[in-house]
């Protein structure tokens, strides 16, 4: 049923020819429109008919042809005719075929379809299960986890930023140089991707640590990647800290020892983990190269190195690939914590 929307407004003027009021008090369309209208669809008729003519026209040389494909079909059909018995006999195999195969037909009503939804739904609750351990950057997505564990261990984090496509081009490329051009192609998407995982983050006891990735993602936009990379350094280093403060099982002696601590973290086990120790394990993996002992007696390392961040500052470590996975891991860390599976203690 028409609505009187449907239907245009008219001044009672206009209110003449052809034009009356319905129950419902709609004004229906005066004639002029349909006249106009039918005016429009005469032209349309006619140009129809010059274009059938010019059809015509275009046609009448290519008679012969259509003749001639006529001719040709028919000495096709004269060629086909002798396989006819082929066909017959094809037919005859098929249905042979089918004569042979076993009746399933009893068994169908045996399938309960309960189970089948049993099943959906059980595969539902896992996938719930999966969207609310795996880290968000993971969701919906497709990641060959096997092939993120060299990319871990080389010193970028992979849990809760950079975003998947990110991820996609890190594990794709060839090695750590290609890994860092990868980095600073995608400068503004990690940013981005930091800023959504920072936004998560509500614990009061975090703020101050939030706040400063903050500047941190400021500078970057800016251009100011070498300050970037110090301060995200410094606030990783707090955070890190502040896990092994407060967990007995990565004691060492008393004192912080980077290489020993590292040591004691979760590592990725891809057959014998949850999905909390793996996620946790991605997170703290990378911590082991970015805490590589660095020497005088070394050469000053290019990928990322707190040490070195530290002592050695200049153009051998301090680039906006540097710059991006000091963020990254400290922002990683920090949106860890606020899952609320780890206990802290910051002191700031």
């Amino acid at each position: 049923m028409n609505d009187e929307n449907d239907f245009p407004e008219h001044d009672e003027a206009e209110a003449t020819e052809g034009q009356s009021t319905g129950e419902a008090g709609a004004v229906l369309p005066s004639y002029r429109p349909a006249r106009e209208a039918a005016a429009g669809y005469r032209a349309m008729a006619a140009d129809a008919a010059r274009a059938q003519e010019l059809v015509r026209q275009a046609v009448e040389p290519l008679q012969h042809v259509i003749a001639d494909s006529q001719h040709y079909q028919q000495m096709i059909r004269q060629a086909v005719e002798p396989l006819q018995h082929l066909i017959a006999d094809s037919s005859r195999y098929q249905q042979m075929i089918r004569d042979s195969m076993p009746d399933l037909s009893g068994i169908m009503p045996q399938i309960d379809s309960r189970w089948f939804r049993g099943l959906a739904d059980t595969l539902t609750t896992v996938h719930r299960v999966i969207e609310r351990v795996f880290p968000s950057n993971w969701h919906g997505e497709s990641l060959d986890y096997t092939a993120m564990v060299p990319v871990l261990e080389e010193g970028i984090p992979l849990a809760w930023v950079p975003s998947a496509p990110v991820i996609r081009d890190l594990l794709a490329a060839t090695d750590g140089q290609a890994r860092a051009r990868v980095l600073e192609v995608n400068t503004e998407e990690i940013v981005t991707a930091c800023r959504k995982a920072l936004s998560a983050v509500t614990q009061p006891d975090l703020q101050q640590q939030t706040a400063l990735l903050d500047d941190c993602l400021t500078m970057i936009e800016v251009n100011l990647s070498s300050g970037a990379q110090a301060l995200a350094a410094s606030v990783w280093d707090t955070v890190y800290r502040a896990v092994w403060r407060a967990d007995p099982s990565l004691n060492t002696a008393g004192f912080f020892k980077y290489k020993d601590v590292a040591k004691k973290l979760p590592k990725v086990d891809l057959d014998d983990s949850t999905l909390l120790q793996f996620r946790q394990a991605c997170v703290f993996t990378p911590f082991g190269k970015a805490s590589d002992d660095f020497y005088d007696s070394h050469p000053v390392p290019s990928a990322f190195n707190r040490h070195a961040t530290t002592h050695a500052a200049g153009a051998s470590q301090y680039s906006t690939a540097n710059a991006l996975t000091a963020l990254m891991l400290a922002v990683s860390l920090v949106r860890e914590l606020e899952q609320g599976n780890l206990a802290y203690t910051i002191r700031s």
